[in-house]
């Protein structure tokens, strides 16, 4: 009875998820779960986009709505030097201003990851949430460029998105940022005098065409940086941030 009760009274913990278009389910678990205590629990079904899978814990946004701001007020200060290039960062600065930051964790948390790598088998906190969306059926085109959102095709090469959105001057015609849908990043060459294999897209990806960066000035490689960590914090098939 003794040993009964112990367990009874061990501290536990409430996390939420929330999977495709199912209502939110809380789970309780004990105190010191980890990710992997919580997948265990869940029953995926062939229309989660597991590969998307989002951590989010209350208040993690403050730390990229700063960002947000720090990047807002850069991009402004090129506004102000009413050059050939002040539209193109108006144009720029529209974009940043609709992003809203979000509670996401910017690290893989899809269950492949967490039962293969025990370092990505975080611990929970009480009110932690899990966010599991839909497939979604689009590839993001963002940056220094047309912002559009082309339906996904298996098939299409990453350069074929890129052509059916045009690049402003300020771009860098070099290489793209690919954010992958479970926040990871990887650069990725596009000039004509680089040889490389055809790459194709995951769906709900985002393809970030950066500016390109000055010899003699960092301004336009910390925007790039800024802009790319708020592009990673963002959550796909959710309203969630500010």
């Amino acid at each position: 009875m003794a040993n009964e009760a112990q367990v009874a009274d061990k501290p536990t913990i409430s996390v939420v998820v929330e999977q495709g278009h199912l209502p939110s389910k809380s789970y309780s678990l004990e105190q010191g779960a980890r990710l992997s205590n919580l997948l265990t629990q869940i029953n995926l079904s062939k229309n989660d986009y597991w590969y998307a899978t989002a951590w989010l814990r209350k208040n993690n946004k403050l730390n990229y709505q700063h960002k947000k701001t720090e990047l807002t007020a850069l991009i402004s200060e090129q506004i102000r030097l009413k050059n050939k290039h002040q539209q193109q960062w108006q144009q720029v600065l529209e974009n940043v201003s609709a992003i809203k930051p979000s509670d996401r964790f910017v690290t893989p948390v899809h269950p492949d990851r967490v039962f293969a790598d025990k370092q990505s088998n975080f611990l929970l906190q009480n009110g932690d949430t899990l966010l599991i969306p839909s497939r979604p059926n689009f590839v993001a085109i963002v940056g220094f460029t047309e912002q559009t959102q082309q339906p996904h095709n298996a098939t299409q090469d990453l350069l074929q998105y890129l052509e059916n959105s045009s690049a402003l001057s300020l771009a860098d015609n070099s290489y793209v940022w690919l954010i992958k849908p479970d926040t990871s990043i990887e650069k990725l060459p596009i000039a004509y005098w680089n040889k490389r294999e055809p790459r194709f897209i995951a769906p709900g990806s985002t393809l970030y065409v950066p500016a390109k960066e000055q010899t003699f000035s960092n301004d336009y490689q910390a925007i790039n940086q800024l802009y790319l960590e708020l592009l990673q914090n963002q959550i796909i098939g959710s309203s969630q941030g500010e």
